[in-house]
């Protein structure tokens, strides 16, 4: 999976939750890392404590993800201290101060930025996807990771295609699946060699009340 994202400036990872999604989006930042190389992750606030742990595990000297959090005024607080990793929610785009500042993280780190999507299948909303399209042609290396990159159909991944490579254009949704192909990696529960327990359902019958069957 690293060899092949590693490869391209734009890829994503598909494979299905536990199998190190995390870890090889590091391991992709370390392989374009350069002396004055900046990370961006964005993802649900729920994911924070995953990056964080895991950034500690792969990196010697990087061993904090600043959260870009708070009030614009603490944000660039934060900022002015030049942190190289930096992490924030979907959410925070949609407050115009917010997505200000990260347009501008983007505009001023560019040719040394990487821009990581975490449980990308969210961009897929309107709003979100129409604030992230100006900004996807300005970044360098872009990634984007889901284990369930189309929750309901394959329009799903025009939004996450879109960020990858911007100047693609496409008409039908149906060819999202194909042109994925060659830049997405997956490790599927199978390859993990997980072994799940057969489910026992113990089925209770319950009399309904009185209430509840006048009802029904």
């Amino acid at each position: 999976n690293i060899r092949k994202i590693c490869s391209l400036r734009a890829a994503a990872s598909f494979s299905v939750p536990g199998s190190g999604k995390t870890t090889e989006a590091l391991a992709y930042y370390a392989y374009h890392k350069k002396d004055n190389s900046k990370l961006l992750v964005v993802c649900p606030i729920n994911a924070f404590i995953s990056w964080q742990d895991e950034i500690k595990k792969c990196f010697k000297s990087l061993n904090k993800i600043e959260r870009l959090r708070g009030s614009p005024k603490e944000i660039k607080d934060i900022l002015s201290m030049n942190p190289e990793a930096m992490i924030i929610n979907y959410d925070a785009l949609r407050n115009p101060k917010k997505y200000s500042i990260v347009k501008d993280i983007i505009l001023e780190n560019k040719n040394n930025l990487t821009v990581i999507f975490d449980e990308s299948h969210k961009i897929k909303g309107e709003k979100i996807s129409e604030l992230i399209k100006p900004l996807s042609p300005l970044i360098k290396s872009k990634l984007i990771l889901t284990g369930t990159p189309m929750p309901q159909a394959s329009s799903d991944l025009r939004a996450q295609f879109q960020f990858l490579y911007p100047t693609e254009t496409v008409f039908n949704d149906d060819d999202f699946v194909k042109l994925f192909e060659p830049i997405f990696v997956r490790t599927t529960k199978k390859e993990l060699g997980l072994k799940y327990p057969k489910i026992k359902f113990n089925y209770v019958p319950v009399e309904p009340s009185n209430a509840f069957k006048t009802f029904y």
